[in-house]
């Protein structure tokens, strides 16, 4: 549906959405997360400093909370862009039209699960910066999916907002890298608490 996997629990689809002070309008920002063989490659081979070692099996499909893994070297943030259209086909025929809103922020769950770093060397904050954590889609056409399926891009109408130049615009700071998350808890209460600054965002006019 609208909001995502049916019988499946998230954030946006239930009451901890309104008492977090998030808008109804909005939940469908964060209907599917889908992740990738890319992503997890890119991850494995980034070099990070963990406390805890953590096998490449820890990191297969369902690691990161994801509805959705694709096997594929293509779909990561380096080519992936804010508003693309992605169908899913089957047999030839779309079963299921997802539009991209955003990259994941993560949360400090990955870094509890995926190393024991919370720190700027940890996953979270590599993820935060590089948009490794994975794609959020809305829904635009309804329908269903299954193992095997494809996911197949059909339009991208902004070419030039990679992913990968989002979350480096938004969180590749060190300072908005490692308080975004209790900066968000804050805003949620007082409506005022800015998640980056002005000082750490790192600056487009477009």
């Amino acid at each position: 549906g609208r909001l995502g996997v049916e019988a499946s629990f998230s954030m946006h689809s239930g009451a901890r959405w309104a008492q977090r002070g998030q808008r109804d309008d909005h939940r469908g920002e964060r209907a599917i997360l889908i992740q990738s063989s890319a992503n997890v490659t890119a991850i494995l081979g980034a070099g990070l400093k963990l406390r805890s070692p953590v096998s490449q099996d820890a990191f297969g499909p369902g690691a990161f909370g994801e509805n959705f893994f694709v096997d594929s070297e293509d779909f990561c943030p380096e080519r992936v862009c804010v508003g693309d259209h992605f169908g899913v086909f089957r047999d030839g025929r779309r079963v299921l039209l997802l539009e991209v809103a955003s990259p994941r922020s993560p949360c400090g769950l990955v870094d509890q699960a995926l190393g024991q770093t919370f720190t700027i060397e940890g996953v979270r904050a590599h993820c935060a910066k590089t948009a490794r954590a994975g794609v959020f889609c809305r829904v635009l056409e309804p329908g269903t999916a299954a193992a095997g399926d494809v996911l197949q891009l059909v339009s991208r109408p902004h070419p030039s907002w990679t992913l990968q130049r989002v979350s480096g615009l938004l969180y590749a700071h060190p300072t908005a890298n490692m308080n975004y998350l209790q900066r968000a808890g804050k805003a949620v209460k007082d409506k005022t608490t800015d998640t980056i600054r002005r000082d750490e965002w790192l600056g487009s006019h477009e």
